[in-house]
């Protein structure tokens, strides 16, 4: 079972960054389900910092190019999240039973807080800015 499954509440109308906040959820879903094993697990986590600085690189280029008053506080937030997630990737590397039930549930909280209140404070702005 899926620890973090999609549903629209999730879905902010972008289609390009519903589709990348997809992509983040299916890679923390991976990781949860690969858990038991470290390469993998080690290797999903690697991919989903990779994912998460790309996503974030997007999404602040989509603020950016519409003007929106709050894009450098939201990047702010990008930071701090980044920061978490190379965090717990070198806790991770440093030792794999770092990597715990514990882990995967600050990735669910950091991933919720990111669609549901960061992202959805400037989703109706880009919407009507035509953003897609």
């Amino acid at each position: 079972m899926a620890l973090m499954p999609w549903n629209d509440e999730l879905a902010l109308g972008i289609a390009s960054i519903d589709a990348q906040h997809r992509d983040l959820l299916d890679r923390v879903n991976l990781l949860h389900d690969q858990l038991g094993n470290p390469k993998a697990a080690g290797d999903i986590l690697e991919d989903l910092v990779d994912a998460t600085m790309n996503h974030f690189i997007a999404e602040e280029e989509l603020l950016k190019r519409h003007g929106y008053a709050q894009a450098d506080a939201h990047t702010s937030a990008h930071s701090g999240h980044t920061g978490k997630l190379v965090q717990l990737l070198d806790q991770f590397q440093a030792d794999a039973a770092a990597m715990n039930q514990a882990s995967l549930t600050t990735l669910k909280d950091w991933l919720t807080q990111h669609i549901l209140v960061d992202d959805k404070a400037c989703a109706a702005f880009l919407q009507s800015k035509g953003a897609q």
